[in-house]
């Protein structure tokens, strides 16, 4: 045994000066669960793989020479590999096999070379974002020398928009010279059209990624209605998009999908996917809240990492001793402002600054519904719970009775039914001096009955002219008698839809009689698609896009 020793003692010494120590294969990486030892800190995973090099005996040691290579290795497959983390701790696998000088050394090389280029082909592209104070136009190129051009002419860089795939689904730019803005389409043929009213088609801006991809976010898009040009904006941001919509854009849902800058690790466990985040260049596994692509994701470090969906109590951004709710989507991504929960009719309002939930109040924003396509604003009641709801008109019938008069009632998800009067919440939601002067006459009278030829409280009730020109008269002191066909002709400026205000008059028109477009039907505006007329009774009513309208002169 002592002869053994020494003699395996002289041969190490021999190899140790000679510089040829042999080296062995190791083991396959095996993937586990990390760990993390500090909330909201990136450290050490043990999700990274752990290579542990066999153990050789002394027989093995002698048997083999140092010229030699190991025995073959088996090459880790690579089917279902998605992110950038896992093709690179797939990439260190190959690269510890091709450490150990395995006999098959050709084919590890060749599944580095494969690695390589799928990494390569992962890697995103930066979209550069970009601010016109002038015309508020924003602008959007893969071009770091059109955005350096464009700051030293007066736009403000924004910083990164997205990220996009070097290849994929094909966004259009096309350009307007008249309007001196651009637009982003991954429809061809809205691009198409376009080019074909005058705009320069100015061909692939960037790629879309396929929706499905692990890595896929929705690059949101909204409209303004209210601007003539430059009234795009896309965004990842689904609290701007909120924020948008609240000020009065509309949202057009989904332009493309962009790249998520990490990768995005999922796991089943106990019969649900779980969610990881990881940087795609330290590896580690990211935790605590996570500012990306200007959306907060909060990854749960007592979850090791596990990404927040759904109605949660986490710590408050701005206060992390203190623990609030907040709504994250099926993406993860916080939410702010006016948020309907996923899978359910129940609605939340967040602050946009604080993250708080708002209760026991009244809010004025954008109707989550729509009337003939029109947007409107409209009241929402906040419960001592946080539940929001909507505010529902209730128009009043025939009856002269002071309980049935029009109501504006929250219908809360506990069963609870709110009110208040309809005129009251239409004044919340903005009127004018001309409007609330006719009002203050024409109220006096809702749920009076509709009478043919009625202009005074004498006959029992109004036509709907007749209850008109009554308030302007006693309202407005503006002496006025006439059809509804002779107010559209002598006594107002015709206007459109989106022109009018509260205190302006709609008209009904169609064929009557052989007559086209013949005025038969007059009421007041009131803003925000209601309308106050004499129609059956004296009430309030819906008042759209699709009427006549015109302001008293």
């Amino acid at each position: 045994m002592k002869g053994q020793s020494r003699t395996l003692a002289v041969f190490l010494s021999v190899l140790l000066a000679s510089g040829q120590f042999p080296v062995y294969a190791s083991e396959e990486a095996s993937f586990a669960p990390s760990a993390e030892t500090d909330a909201g800190q990136n450290t050490e995973s043990s999700c990274e793989p752990a290579f542990n090099a066999e153990e050789t005996s002394d027989d093995q040691a002698e048997s083999e020479s140092p010229d030699q290579s190991s025995s073959e290795v088996s090459i880790p497959s690579s089917s279902g590999l998605r992110t950038i983390y896992e093709w690179k701790m797939h990439k260190k696998e190959l690269e510890n096999l091709l450490a150990a000088n395995p006999s098959n050394k050709a084919e590890v090389e060749a599944a580095i070379q494969t690695a390589d280029q799928k990494l390569s082909d992962l890697e995103p592209v930066t979209l550069y974002r970009l601010y016109n104070p002038n015309s508020g136009e924003h602008f959007y190129t893969m071009s770091a020398k059109e955005r350096d051009y464009l700051v030293t002419v007066g736009w403000k860089d924004e910083g990164i928009g997205w990220y996009s795939p070097k290849t994929g689904e094909p966004v259009y730019r096309v350009y307007n010279a008249n309007g001196g803005e651009h637009h982003y389409t991954r429809n061809a043929a809205e691009r198409d059209a376009l080019v074909k009213a005058g705009w320069k088609d100015e061909g692939t801006g960037w790629y879309s990624i396929d929706p499905e991809d692990i890595n896929a976010v929705p690059v949101l898009r909204q409209y303004n209605p209210n601007a003539f040009a430059c009234n795009h904006n896309y965004t990842t941001n689904v609290r701007e998009d909120s924020m948008l919509w609240e000020q009065g854009w509309k949202r057009e849902d989904v332009g493309w999908y962009a790249v998520l800058p990490v990768s995005k690790i999922t796991v089943w466990a106990d019969g649900k996917e779980n969610c990881y985040l990881y940087d795609n260049s330290t590896l580690q596994k990211l935790t605590g809240w996570q500012q990306i692509l200007n959306n907060f994701y909060y990854l749960d470090p007592a979850k090791d990492g596990q990404m927040v969906t759904g109605l949660q109590n986490v710590p408050s951004r701005s206060d992390s001793s203190r623990t609030i709710e907040q709504y994250f989507d099926g993406q993860g991504r916080l939410h702010a402002g006016m948020t309907r929960i996923e899978n359910t009719y129940a609605y939340r309002y967040y602050d946009f600054s604080s993250g708080e939930l708002k209760k026991s109040q009244r809010l004025i924003l954008p109707s989550w519904y729509s009337y003939d396509g029109d947007s409107r604003r409209a009241v929402y009641d906040i419960d001592a719970s946080g539940d929001a709801v909507e505010g529902t008109p209730v128009f009043s019938g025939y009856s002269q009775s002071a309980n049935s008069r029009s109501q504006m009632q929250f219908r809360h998800r506990d069963g609870s039914v709110v009110s208040m009067p309809l005129w009251d919440a239409i004044k919340m939601l903005g009127t004018t001096q001309r409007a609330e002067q006719m009002m203050n006459v024409a109220l006096q009278y809702e749920t009076w009955p509709y009478v043919w030829g009625g202009r005074q409280p004498s006959q029992g009730g109004f036509d709907c002219s007749g209850l008109v020109c009554y308030a302007i008269t006693h309202g407005l002191n503006k002496p006025v008698s006439a059809t509804a066909e002779g107010i559209y002709d002598r006594y107002v400026d015709h206007i459109s839809y989106k022109e009018a205000k509260p205190g302006d008059l709609f008209f009904f028109y169609g064929d009557f009689n052989g007559r086209k477009n013949f005025i038969y039907h007059v009421g007041i505006y009131l803003g925000n698609g209601y309308g106050y007329e004499s129609n059956g009774c004296v009430t309030f009513c819906h008042a759209g896009p699709g009427l006549r309208y015109g302001r008293i002169r």
